[in-house]
């Protein structure tokens, strides 16, 4: 199958938003907004799917495990944005069951301080969390995808740990 393939059925799953509206509305597309060291990780792959789509530029990373980064100049055509844009402010976690792999849409810890929705605990819609479980359950098919999800969610357990620690609110992934 290819991560490519797997990156543009996820894709086709996640083209809606975490609720029924666009949420950029809601804060005047915060995560769509920074300079240019700001960007959303690129899954393994990703990279050769967004290369010219307009309004966004690919950047090395010294973080993401290696990936690129998509830095995005303000506004994109909706239908070329990245995985971890489709996500937000969510982010995939896969537990382990024995041989099997389950997956949990978690908030991204890094979204409580920009997101109206994590701050205001307005969930998703429950279609839209489907969606996104479909979606990832398609991706983590690529060994490759998986080993960096997995990653991933080892970093996202230490921004939510530190959070705790600064916050003494508790915010766990798994």
């Amino acid at each position: 199958m290819g991560c490519e393939e797997a990156i543009r059925r996820a894709y086709a799953i996640l083209e809606g938003t975490p609720q029924r509206i666009d949420c950029g509305i809601l804060c005047q597309k915060k995560c769509c907004k920074g300079d240019e060291n700001d960007g959303m990780q690129l899954f393994p792959g990703e990279e050769k799917i967004l290369a010219g789509a307009e309004g966004i530029k690919i950047r090395a990373s010294e973080g993401n495990e290696g990936y690129p980064v998509a830095v995005c100049e303000g506004s994109c055509d909706r239908s070329t944005r990245p995985l971890s844009c489709r996500l937000f402010p969510y982010f995939p976690v896969l537990l382990k069951r024995g041989r099997k792999v389950a997956v949990k849409i978690a908030y991204d810890p890094r979204a409580v301080n920009m997101c109206p929705l994590v701050r205001m605990g307005i969930p998703a819609t429950r279609r839209f969390i489907e969606a996104a479980r479909e979606a990832v359950m398609e991706l983590a098919k690529e060994p490759e995808i998986r080993r960096y999800i997995e990653k991933r969610c080892g970093y996202m357990d230490e921004i939510a740990e530190l959070s705790r620690a600064l916050t003494g609110k508790r915010r766990t992934l798994r």
